[in-house]
């Protein structure tokens, strides 16, 4: 089996940015809020901050569009937080890599002390009907529907994806919204287990470690088992012996962006630098037998699940060294510098 690279983005020491700045042009630089736009969708009454990230050329050609929901440590009103984990730095740290797959990325930010799904995150399982959209929701919907009309999107192929608070608010979305979203990968989050038919047609993969502590579990398991009793197509990937930060090595896997996109490998463009991007290849990629292997391990042999969704003894486990840029400051910035074999992100003021 071909070797598996984890990579986690790190917060460095001022002291170090010389260091790093100064290295061999083996290093490629990307500045996130140079790529995405930063724009307020208003409704008239409400405001939401969002970044937005369009292909050049999109009048001539018809986008999918990715909505990715961050987690409740990126909320704020700064409009720079939001991408500072997740999908964005990890889809954005190669120019190769978003070219190879290519697509309008929205990224909402919450604002501080609300969610996007207002239930309490180690309850799980939750009832749509106790509980109405929650006014971030509402807007980030309203501001999709408006993006894929501006923009010339592909309205059959709009995907959402987001972590923890954001894995919440992605089953939430497709259950409020049936018929909207033709892919999502909820990370880590909870669903209404009733209204698992109102997914449709979406399609479904789902992450979680099986050691979360903030997150339980059986808020992914529940709504996959509700999907299975009424036939509603669904892959589940459950991460023996991950805890909750478990993001960073679903957004490093290629398969998240074709599956989301809704090609097949012989699709994505060759031109990729897969050794650069550091695609964990088929280690993350749902087996016909995922389903299976996450919810009755000695169905296949319990040896053999764990051998394929522990951490790997080489990785750096992105939970054991935090993730999240603490962003200050108009003029904070993202930065990446990579390398075949590391990624750092950092601040700058």
């Amino acid at each position: 089996m071909k070797k598996v690279r984890f990579i986690a983005c790190i917060l460095s020491l001022i002291s170090t940015f010389s260091a790093l700045g100064t290295t061999s042009n083996a290093y490629e630089y990307t500045d996130l809020i140079d790529v995405f736009a930063e724009k307020t969708y208003s409704d008239g009454e409400n405001e939401l901050n969002y970044r937005i990230y369009v292909p050049e050329d999109y009048a001539e050609t018809r986008y999918p569009v990715i909505l990715f929901l961050h987690g409740s440590g990126q909320r704020g009103d700064d409009n720079v937080a939001q991408l500072s984990g997740g999908l964005v730095p990890w889809m954005f740290c190669d120019s190769n890599f978003y070219q190879t797959y290519p697509a309008i990325v929205i990224a909402p930010q919450c604002p501080e002390n609300e969610q996007w799904v207002n239930t309490p995150w180690s309850d799980g399982s939750y009832s749509i009907g106790d509980i109405p959209e929650s006014q971030a929701m509402s807007l980030t919907f309203a501001l999709t529907e408006q993006v894929v009309a501006d923009y010339n999107a592909d309205s059959e192929r709009v995907s959402v994806t987001g972590m923890s608070m954001g894995g919440y608010g992605a089953w939430d979305i497709i259950e409020r919204h049936s018929g909207f979203f033709y892919s999502a990968v909820p990370v880590c989050g909870a669903g209404d287990p009733a209204k698992a038919a109102e997914i449709g047609n979406c399609h479904v993969t789902a992450y979680h470690g099986d050691n979360d502590d903030t997150v339980p579990v059986s808020g992914t398991l529940d709504m996959c088992a509700a999907m299975d009793s009424i036939g509603v197509s669904n892959d589940l990937v459950i991460m023996n012996g991950y805890g909750h930060a478990i993001w960073d090595d679903v957004y490093a896997n290629e398969y998240v962006y074709r599956f989301m996109l809704g090609l097949t490998e012989a699709e994505a463009a060759t031109e990729t630098d897969t050794e650069n991007t550091v695609a964990l290849e088929t280690e993350m990629q749902p087996a016909a037998t995922t389903a299976v292997m996450a919810l009755s391990p000695s169905a296949v042999g319990e040896a053999s699940v764990k051998e394929k969704f522990k951490p790997s003894d080489e990785a750096v486990v992105a939970s054991a060294v935090g993730v999240c840029c603490i962003m200050g400051g108009a003029t904070a910035g993202i930065y990446l510098y990579l390398t075949r074999d590391q990624r750092r992100m950092r601040r700058r003021r």
